[in-house]
């Protein structure tokens, strides 16, 4: 839809998405069976690599035609919320990368995009790197985060990044950085409490992203959650943190309208929980409204490449509409939209 082609009439301020994550060039592989034998390749999951995988990286590239995207989940749906809007550096992005050539390639590549990327340099570690390992329409993640992982609170101090937390109007965070700076993240939450107190409501999102995010930093997502406004995740991740937090609920509406009913601070603005169930309606429930359920925009099977990114690409959608105050519909129908979009190609691109 043209809707989703950067084409929303009015200019965005600059920066007003601002996303903190772990930025990875992804590179992905359509591989065959033997390779994910070999490998010990766990199809349909998102895994941190192990040193048993190093030889995993060094074959792809050997045997088989990788694409190459800037990637990493955050990083993704900031590109995605990017192309929606148009505007350039309407988003902005931090995260940090090795002195090499896939971290200068990320940095190409997303401010070409129109994405503002402040991104923190380590002097000695490699840039991350995630292989997306594709077979049939099942796909594994891999990630070796190495640079990413390094990220610093004092970067943040910096003045540029100050300066993006204060013109950002929504932030986002995706779950695999509650393991690398807790400080981070934590300043943008305060940021967005505090501004919102002051009567500039800004709005503070977390991805829950994966199930060892959720069983690893439960902790640390329960800390936050009085501060959360919008949570994202998908069905499988939802019934991992009831599970986690100990509730008998597996129905992924009931674990929604339970969720956004936990204590929040800001109690003006009731909490959004939001569920992609992959080709299964979205739930939505809020603390203030019956909870609801959106049709997905339906791909047909032979259309389908990969859909790898179809979470990042529905968050980004949702965002760049949300951040223009758009009804809740409009927004979900967009983030939707952008994913089936992204299912037909390969990688998380949508052109």
């Amino acid at each position: 839809s043209l809707r989703n082609k950067g084409t929303m009439s009015a200019a965005v301020p600059r920066g007003s998405i601002l996303g903190l994550g772990n930025p990875l060039l992804d590179v992905s592989a359509v591989v065959d069976q033997a390779f994910v034998d070999k490998h010990q390749i766990p199809m349909g999951q998102q895994i941190l690599a192990e040193p048993k995988h190093d030889a995993m990286y060094t074959e792809m590239a050997e045997r088989y035609t990788l694409a190459e995207t800037p990637g990493g989940a955050c990083q993704n749906a900031i590109r995605a919320a990017q192309r929606v809007l148009g505007t350039p550096q309407a988003t902005a992005y931090m995260g940090c990368v090795g002195n090499d050539a896939f971290g200068t390639r990320q940095r190409e590549l997303c401010s070409r995009a129109g994405v503002e990327v402040n991104y923190m340099v380590h002097p000695t570690a490699p840039t991350g790197v995630c292989a997306a390992c594709v077979l049939g329409h099942e796909r594994a993640l891999i990630a070796r985060i190495a640079a990413a992982g390094q990220f610093n609170v004092s970067h943040m101090q910096l003045p540029e990044a100050q300066a993006m937390l204060k013109r950002a109007k929504v932030m986002y965070v995706e779950g695999f950085f509650l393991m690398v700076s807790m400080d981070a993240i934590r300043m943008m939450a305060a940021e967005c409490a505090e501004s919102t107190r002051k009567g500039v409501r800004k709005s503070f999102c977390l991805n829950l992203s994966a199930a060892f995010c959720i069983n690893g930093d439960y902790d640390k997502i329960q800390e936050l959650m009085p501060r959360i406004d919008i949570l994202f995740s998908n069905d499988d991740e939802a019934r991992v943190y009831a599970k986690r937090a100990g509730w008998e609920e597996t129905d992924v509406a009931a674990i929604a309208e339970r969720i956004a009913r936990l204590p929040k601070e800001d109690s003006a603005h009731p909490r959004l929980v939001i569920f992609t169930q992959g080709t299964q309606p979205t739930v939505v429930a809020s603390g203030a409204a019956p909870t609801r359920t959106f049709a997905i925009v339906p791909v047909p099977k032979e259309e389908l490449v990969d859909t790898n990114g179809a979470g990042d690409s529905f968050v980004g959608g949702f965002l760049a509409h949300y951040v223009r105050d758009e009804a809740l519909e409009a927004c979900v129908q967009a983030g939707h939209e952008l994913a089936a979009i992204k299912v037909r190609h390969q990688g998380c691109v949508w052109d």
